[in-house]
């Protein structure tokens, strides 16, 4: 009968340990649920946070290249003005170049036919003489 009672017993145990261990799942799993969500949730919330901060730092570069290319833009802008200008400013100075090298060459060519006018001029001047002295000299004969 002790016995009987001591397996009663173990089984009653038996039985309050199995129940106590089914309550302990029961109450764990949510707990561990609980658990797996905050982390799931705090790991989410980390993700998000790096990647809006990801976001604003691609997004502050694109800004900044933005920026840079619209720069680059103007300075090119600026350059082709300049580069047109130049060209303007070369061409003038060709045309200039071009009528002061015709006016030369009619310099010149002016300058050519005086020195041989002043050439002529000077045999002319030298036969005269001649004559004059023919004439001069016939005379006092």
């Amino acid at each position: 009968m002790l016995q009987a009672e001591v397996s009663s017993t173990q089984e009653l145990l038996k039985t309050a340990q199995d129940e106590l261990y089914e309550q302990r799942s029961v109450t764990s799993d949510p707990e561990k649920r609980m658990e797996e969500k905050e982390s799931c949730s705090s790991l989410k919330e980390t993700s998000q946070q790096t990647f809006k901060e990801e976001l604003q730092e691609v997004l502050s570069r694109v800004s900044s290249l933005s920026e840079e290319r619209d720069q680059l833009q103007e300075a090119l802008e600026g350059m082709r003005v300049e580069k047109r200008q130049l060209g303007e400013e070369l061409e003038d100075r060709i045309r200039m170049m071009s009528a002061v090298q015709e006016k030369l060459s009619q310099q010149e060519q002016w300058s050519r036919h005086q020195q041989e006018r002043d050439a002529e001029l000077k045999h002319e001047v030298q036969h005269l003489e001649e004559q004059l002295q023919t004439q001069t000299k016939q005379q006092a004969r």
